[in-house]
């Protein structure tokens, strides 16, 4: 009985390793503001096609940031945009309900946001 258990996790674990996620759509998140109780709202609009991601970030001003180099790798992603400041690398993991995203600023300080996906 331990041994087909253990079989069917095994089998299981490889199935999900073929499954294909999709990151098309509208996830919101938040991040906050320094020195502030308010939050800054970020919007990823993105478009998966096999590997390859693209898309823009909507930032809290309503101005709309082209994202370059999107991959999609299992439940990782990853993409770049260039803003005023300079390059700016997300990554981060996809979850059935969520992305966990880790946003790398040019200054080297890394901010953490969790992406909504948006109806």
């Amino acid at each position: 009985m331990k041994t087909k258990l253990t079989l069917l996790l095994v089998a299981c674990c490889g199935l999900m390793a073929f499954v294909q996620i999709n990151l098309t759509g509208k996830w919101v998140g938040h991040i906050p503001r320094p020195h502030s109780t308010d939050t800054a709202t970020f919007v990823y609009e993105l478009q998966q096609t096999n590997n390859t991601l693209t898309g823009d970030i909507i930032g809290p001003d309503g101005g709309s940031v082209p994202i370059d180099s999107g991959k999609v790798a299992g439940n990782n992603f990853s993409f770049g945009i260039t803003e005023g400041n300079g390059y700016v690398k997300i990554t981060g993991i996809y979850y059935t309900d969520s992305l966990s995203s880790n946003v790398a600023l040019p200054n080297g300080r890394v901010l953490h946001m969790k992406m909504l996906r948006s109806k």
